[in-house]
């Protein structure tokens, strides 16, 4: 039986607190054209999508407050979990890791700029010594691909977030030479909730899954774009979105790089690419 988390807290994206660390490190195409093979080295800890119930919304008050505030997060965790049960159930024998693994592998052999080897899974994230030890054991020229995916619901519950971010360095450099984040959000789905909840379990899970296939190709395509994409990207219409974060909305705004018939991929200020669904924000000006 695999495990049932319910987390608290805010997704650490940390996107718009970059400070002086650029979110994004384009690949250099000198540097690109001399490497060799890169090893790719996942960490997609989770067995299950991770709930977060919605913040209490209190500010201020002092240590009453607060203590009234962990009561009432408390309260909401056992709620969630007796609400996510039937979920749950309904989707016990889906494997987001091995499908998110298939498709990011499918994009990776597309790429026939870079060697990729074949991803090597973990289920705990290593220390940063034994990821130097791993990199730095490589042969001169080569790299390490270092991918750490988590998955979510929004707070509502209406849509369902995958979110990768990578880093590639060469052995003995503590710079990376390719670096950024990926962030998919799905379509609605109710009006938030236990309803939300029931309609992704319908069917056996039927739109969950369909959402986990979707978002895993997105960001398969996000982090091929990303490859090929160098330095600079022609212009591109700007788009104003939004992305449901657990602790507030994310507003976006950035060039568009793909325009589907239901979804677009933009780049933001900062570099990171999301894949929103076109009902999320505005359109294109």
């Amino acid at each position: 039986m695999l495990t049932r988390t319910i987390m608290a807290g805010a997704l650490a994206l940390s996107l718009a607190a970059c400070g002086t660390t650029p979110m994004r490190v384009p690949f250099d195409p000198l540097a690109k054209s001399k490497l060799g093979e890169v090893q790719v080295f996942g960490l997609l800890a989770q067995d299950e999508i991770v709930v977060r119930p919605p913040p209490t919304g209190s500010v201020g008050g002092g240590l009453i407050v607060a203590i009234i505030d962990s009561k009432i997060g408390e309260s909401r965790q056992n709620d969630l979990q007796a609400a996510l049960a039937p979920f749950y159930a309904s989707v016990d024998d889906f494997d987001f890791r091995s499908q998110f693994n298939t498709a990011l592998g499918a994009t990776l052999a597309q790429d026939k700029s870079i060697r990729f080897g074949q991803i090597v899974q973990a289920s705990q994230r290593p220390s940063d010594s034994e990821l130097n030890k791993r990199r730095d054991a490589l042969p001169a020229g080569s790299a390490l691909m270092f991918c750490i995916t988590d998955y979510t619901f929004s707070p509502d519950f209406t849509r369902m977030s995958i979110v990768t971010t990578i880093q590639m360095k060469q052995p003995g450099s503590k710079e990376s030479m390719f670096k950024n984040t990926y962030l998919y959000q799905s379509a609605s789905l109710g009006k938030g909730g236990g309803e939300s909840l029931k309609a992704w379990a319908e069917n056996k899970g039927a739109r969950y899954r369909e959402a986990a296939g979707e978002g895993s190709a997105q960001i398969a395509k996000m982090i091929g774009l990303d490859l090929a994409a160098g330095a600079g990207e022609p212009t591109q219409p700007v788009l104003a979105t939004t992305y449901l974060e657990t602790t507030g909305n994310l507003d976006i705004k950035g060039a568009v790089l793909v325009s589907e018939a239901d979804r677009v991929i933009v780049r933001s200020s900062i570099g990171t690419l999301f894949s929103m669904p076109h009902n999320v924000g505005g359109q294109p000006k």
